[in-house]
């Protein structure tokens, strides 16, 4: 099935945050770096960093320009020259190309002048290509096929721009959305029902220039295999960031040849020395691509009973995991016993791992060879990291060598929502089964915030906090 990239732009979208997801997806900079090269643009440098906004972690990329107050003012065909003069692969070029092509002719019908005569100003300038270009080359990295998306946030108020300020959002902007009849809304809703005002600019040029180029304007039934969230610079009530979805379209359900496949993939090897179920891909794009069904797998086939013949019971259960409401993918589990470090290197290690990106660390006593206490570090990771946090593990602890694995994971669904206390604002974790939340749960920061600002007890802010967030609880029905 060919992979699709579902835009969930409920904070608006842009190049760079299209960029910064990617590169949270999984898509290594050096990668984007080495491949933007060969446009041969001057003056720049490519940053991109771990951000966390409300609990939710991404990519904040940036692209630093050598002298910000340079911006050289750039046509269409000259633009297209850098592209086509590079080495980039073909339908990288075609795409960006196309992407300028749409944002050209939409400058057109402002200025009611030909295409030729466009020279872009903010879109032409050496971020605005590496933006673009750099977006085009992620979705390569991932072969994505098909491209959707949601509603958008049209924002409000007014940017300052090379001929002045412009009403929000941008007419060009506007004019690329109107032409694929984008969905818009004033505000950002989010969970109970809580809208705010989508003040700003949410939506950039160059962000509607890829959507409106790229997307068709729905959201698909897909087979998701991971999220990657893109950081934008403002700060607001909720993540500023936009959320692409990775996965493969859904065109009907489920056959038993592949709930058989599935079965095999959820299941480690019995056998220490089989190392069929260990991956130790470099690939992210890869990984992406084969572990959601396993067709690399040489040991997909079906699983017999002690009888011999196909144990139904199993394949039903698998049936209705698949056709369930739980999300599914696949992680990576990293591990290496330590019997040489102190507790000080430990707790450092844990900070490291955690702020690159790891999913979760925790630490078992053990008892290792010469009687000696240790520890096992054990580290779940996304596969695309697996590498990158294996190679930080061996230049931070005294280790070796570290063992990997890779394994399916069924998770209930998270978004996070604002409840009103005595003290103010607290935000909480609902816990979502397919469109049901089944509980909400007040985030330990926020109440913590809540009891140093007050001086009231942790436990009677939290039980408040608790109570505040039933209604949002939507309980099964008996």
């Amino acid at each position: 099935m060919a992979n699709i990239l579902y835009f969930d732009a409920f904070s608006g979208v842009s190049g760079d945050m299209t960029v910064g997801a990617l590169l949270h997806l999984g898509m290594p900079l050096d990668y984007l770096r080495e491949n933007l090269a060969s446009l041969k643009l001057p003056g720049y440098s490519l940053d991109a960093r771990p951000v966390v906004q409300h609990h939710i972690s991404g990519v904040k990329f940036d692209v630093i320009l050598e002298n910000p107050a340079e911006h050289e003012h750039r046509s269409l065909s000259r633009i297209e020259a850098i592209i086509n003069d590079s080495n980039l692969p073909s339908r990288v070029k075609s795409r960006a190309i196309n992407v300028f092509r749409a944002l050209g002719e939409a400058e057109a019908r402002i200025h009611n002048v030909p295409v030729e005569q466009i020279h872009f100003h903010e879109v032409g300038a050496v971020d605005a290509i590496v933006d673009i270009v750099g977006s085009c080359i992620g979705f390569e990295y991932f072969e994505i096929e098909e491209f959707f998306c949601g509603p958008l946030p049209a924002g409000s108020g007014f940017v300052r721009a090379a001929h002045g300020l412009m009403p929000v959002p941008a007419p060009a902007t506007l004019q690329l959305l109107a032409q694929v009849g984008a969905v818009l809304s004033p505000s950002v809703t989010l969970s109970g029902g809580v809208e705010y005002p989508a003040r700003g600019e949410m939506i950039t040029p160059t962000g509607a220039a890829l959507v409106a180029t790229l997307c068709k304007m729905e959201r698909p039934a897909i087979a998701l295999q991971a999220a990657g969230y893109g950081f934008g610079t403002k700060e607001f009530a909720w993540p500023n960031a936009l959320r692409l979805w990775l996965g493969q379209r859904v065109t009907s359900k489920p056959t038993t040849s592949q709930v058989q496949t599935v079965q095999v993939v959820s299941h480690t090897p019995s056998d220490p020395s089989d190392q069929s179920g260990h991956h130790h891909h470099h690939e992210p794009a890869t990984e992406h691509h084969t572990h959601p069904h396993g067709h690399e797998h040489a040991a997909a086939e079906s699983s017999p009973s002690h009888n011999g013949s196909q144990d139904s019971s199993t394949v039903e259960e698998v049936l209705s995991a698949q056709q369930s409401d739980l999300l599914q993918d696949a992680i990576s589990l990293i591990e290496s016993n330590l019997d040489d470090m102190t507790a000080e290197g430990l707790g450092f290690l844990m900070e490291r791992l955690l702020a690159e990106g790891a999913l979760d660390v925790f630490f078992t006593p053990i008892q290792m060879k010469k009687n000696r206490p240790a520890t096992k570090l054990s580290v779940l990771a996304r596969p695309a990291d697996e590498a990158r946090l294996s190679r930080l593990i061996l230049l931070e602890s005294s280790t070796f060598g570290v063992r990997c694995s890779r394994m399916s994971r069924y998770m209930a669904g998270r978004e996070f929502a604002q409840v009103i206390t005595t003290e103010g604002q607290v935000q909480v974790k609902l816990k979502k089964i397919g469109q049901r939340v089944s509980e909400a749960v007040p985030e330990y920061d926020s109440v913590t915030a809540q009891a140093r600002r007050s001086g009231r007890p942790w436990r009677e802010l939290y039980r408040e906090a608790l109570q505040a967030a039933e209604h949002l609880v939507k309980r099964a029905p008996k």
